[in-house]
């Protein structure tokens, strides 16, 4: 059997001399993909965007396919996806011939794929990059792009969440059905899990998008100046002089080391020496930054997310509920506390060795694409 996953933005997992950012739709792909390369019973092939790149490379037993431009600006980003994009895409979906195409994330390709399965008899599989996918709210950002997006949601043969939450709201908002499969990571050593007290750093991870709200993260900083701050966040080219007023305020401060974006395999040792993962997101899915810092036992203090409730009982630590100032007096109180955030530390790692263990999840895959065939 032979299935296709489409990810523009996730070249750079499978090139790492590219800079390419990509998000956790893409990590979430190329994780499924990879492992799902194993299986001897599939063949994998996997479409990114045109960055320069040879028009078919093999990684490993994965074949990946270049589709469209992404790095174009402006009239001719337009024109180009007025005129080019589809058609491009479309040819590289017909060249993968695959049986099953899989795609994450709110993008005009979610129509463009499932077009192209209804037409040739295909399999699509659609999973959830956030709770906006879900929430009603996709046509009231994007009227165009979010009406395009739900055409192609709507003729999906399978919808999968990534976690309670989202399930319902797709349910409810939709009527549409959906299997929960919880985000996947590599599970390390034991021994790799330092604990509280060895830890060195606060670390904040994302896009630097004003949805992110990266600014109060440096506001943390200012009120702690004892505590080192570790700010991993790559660009985002739409959102430039963002990226250039939080460059100027993160050099004011000698505590926080803001790094404009590194790898996905060199992001660990950061995870690993963490002692908070803070996130300052208006909304998120289910953030694979949450379980990459649960596999190492790093408590996460949110401003809003909380997906399936996983900070009400504090277990693997807090959500603000979307109060800046709770946010600001959480953090002080876990700060204060390291036998707190080794408990919650500990009680979060288990959780993820038994949640989202990638080698385990990839069985649930596997029943679905053969079911699908």
């Amino acid at each position: 059997m032979k299935v296709c996953f489409v990810s523009p933005f996730a070249y750079s997992l499978f090139n790492p001399k590219t800079s390419i950012t990509h998000g956790g739709a893409e990590i979430d792909l190329f994780l499924i993909a990879t492992e799902l390369s194993k299986n001897p019973g599939f063949k994998v092939v996997f479409i990114t965007g045109d960055f320069g790149q040879p028009k078919i490379e093999n990684y490993g037993r994965i074949s990946l396919q270049r589709s469209f431009r992404t790095d174009l600006r402006g009239w001719r980003k337009k024109i180009y996806s007025l005129f080019m994009a589809a058609p491009k895409l479309l040819s590289a979906l017909n060249q993968a011939d695959a049986d099953i195409y899989m795609q994450e994330g709110i993008g005009p390709e979610t129509a463009i794929i499932a077009w192209f399965c209804r037409r040739y008899q295909r399999k699509f599989v659609y999973r959830i990059a956030s709770t906006v996918d879900c929430n009603g709210e996709v046509t009231q950002r994007w009227p165009i792009m979010g009406r395009l997006f739900l055409f192609g949601l709507r003729r999906a043969e399978k919808i999968i969440a990534q976690d309670q939450t989202q399930s319902e709201l797709l349910k409810k908002q939709y009527g549409l059905p959906a299997q929960i499969i919880h985000n996947a990571t590599l599970i390390p050593n034991q021994s790799e899990i330092l604990p509280a007290e060895q830890r060195r750093h606060l670390l904040w991870v994302g896009r630097l998008v004003k949805m992110k709200h990266p600014e109060i993260f440096l506001q943390i900083a200012e009120n702690h100046p004892d505590e080192t701050f570790v700010m991993i966040a790559p660009r985002d080219p739409n959102e430039q002089n963002l990226a250039k007023e939080l460059a100027g305020k993160s050099a004011s401060l000698p505590n926080v080391n803001l790094i404009p974006g590194l790898k996905h395999y060199e992001l660990n040792k950061y995870y690993r020496q963490a002692k908070l993962l803070i996130n300052t997101s208006d909304f998120e899915g289910y953030p694979n930054t949450f379980i990459e810092a649960g596999k190492y036992g790093v408590p996460v203090i949110t401003l809003n997310a909380n997906p399936d409730k996983f900070f009400d009982d504090n277990r693997f630590g807090e959500c603000a509920n979307g109060d800046v100032g709770a946010l600001f007096r959480s953090i002080s109180d876990w700060l204060k506390d390291s036998t707190k955030r080794q408990k919650a530390g500990s009680a979060f790692s288990e959780y993820v060795r038994s949640t989202n263990n990638l080698s385990e999840n990839i069985k649930t895959y596997v029943s679905i694409f053969n079911h699908l065939a």
